[in-house]
């Protein structure tokens, strides 16, 4: 690609092309007024964030010119690919499973809604974004209304998606619902996405996407260097021995010289210290700003992580979305994940009773001024769905040891959740 194929777009600073075809490859930009990452493509048939409804699990297209008049468009950059791509050949657990359905089935209600289909509810079509949520990719949606058959035929598709993509056995009121939804097109059903959507709710737990974990701060593995070749003995008898010896002596020293010089800081950090008045070698104690945070031993993040997840559990039983402003950081993942659950409590007017999560192990993966991510192995105890009036409306069962990525934001003062994810 020469340079002069980059297009100049105001407001955006493209970064390096990415793999695509048609009318040249998209580029990866970053918004110059909010620092946002995004992909930027030549415009195409497909309809924008303009004919399209606003839906948190729906990734649209923004329109936008270059400095040329011609059209673009550009749309968040979801770094784990589709659901094909991420973790191939792993399977969805029932918890999983609810999270990708409940957000598909809700950004296809709001299709339906306006009278459009989407038409491609396939793997490919579910992206996972940078945090972690499901987004069902607008890029396949033609203008022109949609019948009702054709909004059957996403309900079908997405059902057996689910199915596919779901590790067996099932729950047995999931497997019912998804079974349901997969034949929507062949019999006669009052099934609706929207009713998809609540009630999953019912059937299993949500739970957080499992991603492939990298280590902190949760950037993918970096691929092999290409120069690191695996030594076969073709390539061994086409080396020079001499090279080889004479790296193997300069290792050799350099392994001695590291053992002596760390010989000699334990001698010194093992002196007494001078007690002198006025010794002024020493460098002198910094006293923290007021606002940066002090991560805490690694024993009080259990202790903190235990306040952070009863203050969860009574929003959630009292459906107040206001009190999870003192559990996850505005703006964050997790607050867009348990905003849409307390929206889910209220409209379904239900309430979890006995709901608790207990931690068991934490691990400092990552600590950084601002933020920390921990490895926190935790089990959830068993809880009932009510409705308002006192009456049983579902049992879930405890859940034993679990291992998660836990991300910690420093904010008014205090840790709170930014982001969760399983691991393994």
């Amino acid at each position: 690609m020469q340079l002069t194929d980059r297009p100049t777009i105001p407001g955006l600073s493209l970064r390096r092309p990415l793999r695509g075809s048609g009318d040249g490859p998209p580029w990866l930009a970053v918004e110059l007024a909010t620092g946002h990452v995004v992909v930027v493509r030549r415009a195409s048939g497909a309809l924008t964030a303009t004919d399209l409804p606003r839906h948190p699990h729906l990734l649209v297209a923004q329109p936008v010119l270059d400095e040329a008049g011609e059209a673009w468009t550009t749309s968040a950059y979801a770094t784990q690919g589709g659901l094909d791509q991420v973790e191939p050949g792993r399977r969805l657990l029932p918890g999983e499973v609810v999270t990708v359905g409940v957000a598909v089935a809700r950004a296809l209600a709001s299709l339906h809604q306006r009278g459009l289909r989407h038409g491609a509810v396939r793997a490919s079509s579910v992206v996972v974004d940078v945090e972690g949520r499901p987004l069902l990719d607008a890029a396949a949606i033609r203008p022109g209304a949609a019948t009702s058959d054709e909004a059957v035929a996403d309900l079908a598709a997405l059902g057996a998606l689910l199915i596919e993509l779901a590790e067996e056995p099932l729950p047995e009121r999931l497997g019912a619902l998804l079974r349901q939804a997969a034949n929507a097109d062949r019999i006669e059903t009052a099934l609706g996405a929207a009713d998809l959507g609540r009630e999953l709710m019912f059937a299993c737990s949500p739970r957080p996407l499992t991603l492939p974990v990298a280590g902190a701060p949760g950037e993918p593995r970096p691929a092999r260097d290409p120069r690191w070749r695996k030594l076969t003995p073709e390539r061994l008898r086409g080396l020079s021995l001499r090279p080889l010896l004479l790296r193997g002596v300069l290792v050799a020293v350099g392994l001695a010289v590291a053992v002596a010089l760390g010989l000699l800081w334990s001698h010194l950090a093992d002196a007494p210290q001078a007690s002198a008045v006025g010794d002024r070698r020493g460098t002198l104690p910094v006293a923290p700003v007021a606002d940066e945070p002090i991560p805490p031993p690694g024993g009080r993040w259990q202790g903190i992580l235990t306040g952070l997840d009863q203050a969860r559990a009574e929003a959630f039983e009292l459906a107040d979305p206001a009190k999870l402003g003192a559990v996850d950081a505005s703006g964050s993942a997790a607050l867009a994940r348990d905003g849409e659950a307390v929206a889910a409590l209220i409209n379904q007017r239900v309430r979890p009773r006995g709901q608790t999560w207990s931690v068991l192990k934490v691990q400092t993966l990552y600590s950084g001024t601002g933020r920390v991510v921990l490895a926190v192995t935790d089990r959830a105890s068993s809880y009932q769905l009510v409705h308002l009036d006192g009456r049983l409306a579902a049992e879930h069962a405890a859940r034993g040891p679990s291992r998660w990525r836990v991300d910690l934001q420093w904010s008014g003062g205090r840790w709170l959740f930014a982001n969760t994810s399983r691991i393994g």
